[in-house]
This record gives C-alpha cells, sequence and structure tokens, in this order.
C-alpha cells in the first residue's frame, strides 16, 4: 500500500469512550505488566509475540503496545462482534495493518473454540490472548477451549454503567471463573473520580 492507495477523506470516528483515563489506564497498566513478562519469560521464538485479543473492541491495546515499544509484538488479531469499531480499529493500526501485522476479524467467541478459529481464519497459534472485556461475555465458552498452558492476560471490572451481562465483585470473582495455573500477576486498579463516580478494574496474567 502506498500513500496514494489511503482515502484521505476518511475519518477515523471513534467511541466516546476510546480515550476515557478508565480506558487508557487499564490498558496501559496492562502493557506495563506484559513488559515485565516479556522480560523475565520466555514464551516465543522469533522476533515477538502473536497476540490475540478477544473482544478488542477499537485495537487500542494493539496500538499501545506497538507505540510504546517494549514488548515484542510480531502480530495483533482482533476477534470483536462490533463490526462497526473493527473497521475503526483498522484505521487507528493502519501504520501496521497494511505491513500484515494486524487484522481485525468480526467473529463471535462463542460460535467457535480455540481451534476452530486457527483453521477458519488460518492464523498461527497465538503465543498470548488477551481478554479485557470479560465482564461483556456471557459464557465462559471462549476460556474452556483454550489450551492449558497459554499465557493469557485477562482484566475485569465493577464499573456499573448498565452494559456487562456478568457481575465482577473482586478480584478473587475474576480468579475463581478464569482460574490461571501459574500466576504471574494479579492486582487491582482503581478509579475514584471524587463526584460519586468509582470502580475497580482487576486482571490476572499466567499460564492456564
Amino acid at each position: 500500500m502506498t500513500h496514494k492507495d489511503v482515502d484521505r477523506t476518511s475519518r477515523i470516528i471513534l467511541p466516546a469512550d476510546t480515550f476515557s483515563s478508565g480506558q487508557i489506564e487499564s490498558k496501559l497498566w496492562l502493557c506495563k505488566h506484559l513488559e515485565f513478562v516479556s522480560r523475565n519469560h520466555q514464551v516465543h521464538e522469533g522476533p515477538g509475540y502473536i497476540v490475540w485479543l478477544y473482544g478488542g473492541w477499537i485495537g487500542m491495546l494493539a496500538f499501545l503496545l506497538w507505540t510504546r515499544a517494549r514488548t515484542p509484538v510480531k502480530r495483533v488479531v482482533n476477534f470483536d462482534l462490533d463490526s462497526d469499531s473493527l473497521e475503526q480499529s483498522t484505521r487507528l493500526n493502519e501504520t501496521w495493518h497494511w505491513k500484515g501485522a494486524y487484522r481485525a476479524i468480526c467473529q463471535n467467541l462463542d460460535e467457535l473454540n480455540y481451534h476452530d478459529l486457527i483453521q477458519k481464519y488460518n492464523e498461527p497459534e497465538p503465543h498470548l490472548i488477551v481478554n479485557t472485556a470479560i465482564e461483556h461475555m456471557p459464557n465462559s465458552r471462549w476460556y474452556e477451549s483454550i489450551p492449558k498452558g497459554k499465557l493469557l492476560a485477562l482484566q475485569a471490572t465493577d464499573m456499573d454503567h448498565g452494559e456487562p451481562v456478568v457481575d465482577f465483585h473482586s478480584l478473587t470473582d475474576l480468579e475463581t471463573r478464569y482460574p490461571i495455573e501459574s500466576m504471574i500477576y494479579r492486582g487491582k486498579l482503581d478509579f475514584d473520580y471524587n463526584n460519586g463516580t468509582k470502580f475497580s478494574r482487576f486482571m490476572t496474567i499466567g499460564f492456564k
């Protein structure tokens, strides 16, 4: 792709919540701990991680990982149900999309298991699977099909914004519903805006 191939009249119209402090700080928190993992745990061969995002939405995590450039990332595949958000995610990550390093796939993760995704979309196995939208997923089929020993990074929140279909109230809730065999990191990030709005984000990173 050359500069003349890009439609300069197109605009990236991102959802209002894209750059909210809750979104950005939660993803930076994840990036920083993945940087620790990449330094201390050998989980890939070659130039970098192949990362799958489950419910990756607008692709901001991919953008941050690449621009921070502290975790070696070879390829990111973003699976989400929202085709409009995926289109915008491709524009946001155009720098890597045109090189073949970023791919957005509209897919209900309840309908295909881990191995089906590999076969249907002809993708290599990921080194890392990230799900930061667990509270929006009504069941655990996506998790159950992931092989033992796969590196996972999971986030859930107790934010009350009317959209979650699964309630999480603590870090223990996350660990109980989606257990990790070999834990590298577990923690909580609190947000309090001093206006009555407060919530927490829970995160675990480790090998299933």
